[in-house]
């Protein structure tokens, strides 16, 4: 019997994993040179490692990847420690990732827009970043996971493993700065550049209810959606249609529609279910071009606002403010 869950798994999930550690150790190597290419060229790799890894996360919590359930559960761990989610359990990460499917809803475990509203000083803080590109949304929703077992009683018990990982990390960029200070700041900047794709990708994925669910908390409150609702809601954002292996950079995970359909399935599969729904890859697709218009044009904006209005249909997507916050790595 097949180690992967699907026969023809083994080298399109293997490419993937060789990616990912070619592109952490290669990324790591070039960024800690002197030379300002090689330094560049090492944070886009190691950025686009980090964003396999997340999808192949996302693939282990569907168990796409490997027969035994308890495999998929042991790379997602190892995943998790290199894309800094491993502060929260995985169990809780799937959990909520499993709501989002059978609710219908983008589910989170903490909203920061009260917080905002609360505090103007603040909101004006996190607009300013957002202005110049800084994913500040994201990188308090990150800390906010990381220090959940200190306000939320449901994680105390988390406490001393979360104080351990702090630990061991600290220590592994102790000795990367040791080696090279600039090997530091080109993992910084990848990570910044990693939650961009990562968001860019989450934002214009759903028109659906936000709904916060505390952690381990009444899963099942809110009556499911329809399956109609839940493909009207649902947007494909594919990088390219004309030169479809450029979606291998985020694991397929654009084929958005043909995800919901048949979550079961692995990434390398999705564009041919997409196919098999619409017809072609350009059918109920939003085009790339106006999402990265739009994603520059309502960075300050989407800070407090909702989502917006998709539009006039899928053939134009201006008015699509998209949304921010709702990354199944920050879930705790």
């Amino acid at each position: 019997m097949s180690t992967f869950r699907y026969e023809d798994g083994a080298l399109p999930h293997g490419l993937a994993m060789l990616w990912i550690a070619g592109g952490c150790g290669g990324g790591i190597a070039l960024a800690g040179q002197s030379s300002l290419a090689a330094n560049a060229a090492g944070v886009a790799l190691l950025a686009s490692a980090f964003v396999v890894a997340a999808y192949f996360i996302h693939e282990c919590s569907h168990n796409t990847v490997f027969r035994e359930a308890g495999w998929n559960v042991r790379l997602g761990h190892l995943l998790s420690w290199i894309v800094g989610a491993c502060y929260t359990p995985l169990a809780s990460i799937v959990e909520k990732h499993m709501v989002h499917h059978t609710d219908r809803i983008d589910n989170v475990s903490y909203d920061y827009r009260p917080l905002l509203r609360r505090k103007p000083w603040l909101a004006g803080v996190f607009r300013a970043l957002e202005f110049c590109y800084v994913p500040a949304v994201e990188l308090w929703m990150h800390f906010v996971s990381l220090t959940a077992p200190w306000h939320v009683a449901e994680r105390r018990a988390d406490r001393g493993r979360v104080l351990a990982v702090l630990a061991i990390r600290a220590a592994c960029f102790a000795l990367l700065w040791a080696w090279s200070p600039r090997a530091v700041v080109g993992y910084a900047l990848a990570y910044v550049l990693f939650i961009h794709v990562l968001r860019f990708m989450d934002c214009f994925q759903h028109t659906y209810a936000l709904r916060v669910v505390n952690a381990r908390g009444d899963l099942d409150a809110v009556a499911r959606r329809s399956r109609d609702y839940e493909q009207e809601n649902t947007f494909s954002n594919p990088l390219s249609v004309a030169v479809p292996p450029v979606n291998w950079l985020t694991l397929n995970f654009s084929f958005h529609n043909a995800h919901h359909l048949k979550p079961g399935e692995p990434w390398y599969r999705l564009p041919a279910i997409h196919r098999a729904m619409y017809g072609s890859l350009a059918a109920h697709t939003l085009p790339f071009a106006q999402l990265l218009r739009n994603y520059h044009r309502y960075r300050v904006a989407r800070v407090l606002d909702d989502y917006g209005a998709e539009g006039q249909g899928l053939g134009d997507a201006a008015q699509f403010a998209g949304a921010l916050g709702v990354s199944f790595l920050t879930q705790y």
